[in-house]
């Protein structure tokens, strides 16, 4: 009788947190939506509403982390990891800002003044920050509660990438493979900080830089060896850690 109390008592957590995550990912994407849509139709002028996007993101995510129960350590906004996330959130810079510029010079340099170092601010602080503690933090950590860290990965890629649906199919299929990379930086490290930096940085270049229109064919192609080198090095170290999680926790389950 007492297991069945138990096994009743779990099956009602289970759903509870099912609900939770789905609230905690739905609330802030939906705020999302509310002003995306309108402002890629124009119903809405894209300035001044534009600059109100992230922070309500922010603050809706931050909602539902506390509302949840969880600690800003659980979405990654922690100490632990840090060096290490910095490094890899160091190497993703690299490859994706390379891919962007390398091939593409000449590159014309826009004036540094007063107004690129308020979008500066704006990108790593208000859209890098958003972003990840939303698309990586927040919604990685609700859906691992629903199932294993593979699902968690994937339907976050997915996700982000609707997310960027102002930018058409193109824009929704981009971010979506430029995710992953993404992911799994933040499971290997279990840390966002370096990751928020690096996503303001790579949106501010368009605003900074300007390449030619015309890109160097071999330049191009090595680039893209190089992404696809750097994608398996980060999946290879997504498994490796992931399964070592695995493996830890069956022996802890086990032992008890």
């Amino acid at each position: 009788m007492p297991n069945r109390f138990a096994r009743e008592k779990n099956k009602t957590k289970v759903h509870t947190n099912k609900y939770a995550a789905f609230i905690a990912i739905g609330i802030p994407f939906s705020i999302f939506l509310v002003l995306g849509i309108p402002i890629t139709l124009e119903i809405l002028p894209r300035s001044p509403f534009i600059l109100f996007i992230h922070p309500l993101l922010i603050v809706s995510s931050f909602a539902a982390i506390f509302l949840n129960g969880w600690s800003s350590q659980d979405v990654g906004l922690r100490l632990d990891g840090l060096t290490r996330n910095l490094v890899y959130s160091g190497a993703l810079f690299a490859v994706y800002a390379g891919s962007q510029l390398v091939p593409f010079i000449p590159i014309q340099t826009a004036t540094f003044d007063v107004t690129a170092i308020l979008w500066l601010l704006r990108y790593i602080f208000l859209v890098g920050f958003g972003e990840e503690l939303y698309y990586r933090g927040l919604t990685v950590k609700a859906l691992s509660t629903l199932k294993n860290q593979y699902f968690a990965i994937i339907v976050a890629a997915g996700i982000s990438g609707l997310g960027h649906f102002a930018d058409g199919i193109g824009g929704i299929v981009g971010a979506f493979v430029s995710a992953f990379p993404y992911l799994f930086i933040r499971r290997i490290t279990n840390n966002i900080v370096g990751l928020s930096i690096v996503h303001g940085l790579l949106d501010f270049l368009p605003v900074l830089l300007v390449p030619s229109r015309t890109s160097n064919p071999f330049l191009e192609g090595l680039f893209i060896a190089v992404f696809l080198m750097f994608f398996a090095f980060l999946a290879l170290s997504f498994l490796r850690v992931t399964g070592n999680g695995r493996d830890q926790a069956n022996r802890r389950s086990s032992s008890a």
